[in-house]
């Protein structure tokens, strides 16, 4: 198992550890257009096997927070 930890957009302690169960990593960005694409297959996946346990995790890499969470409003 990997674990890892970091803040929310709204400024809380995350970490993989707490989950316990199957997680897959997302890392995204408002400007990534694959990334996007890649969203909204990924919320077919996690519907698909919600009963399973599994989550996904979706990572950041935006430098300016105001954009990522417009993007999370938006979709």
């Amino acid at each position: 198992p990997v674990s890892f930890s970091g803040k929310t957009l709204d400024g809380k302690t995350f970490t993989t550890e707490k989950l316990g169960r199957p997680v897959v990593v997302h890392y995204w960005a408002s400007w990534c257009e694959p990334c996007k694409a890649d969203t909204l297959e990924l919320r077919k996946v996690q519907a698909g096997y919600a009963k399973a346990g599994l989550t996904v995790v979706g990572v950041n890499l935006d430098n300016d927070a105001a954009k990522a969470k417009a993007f999370l409003q938006e979709n």
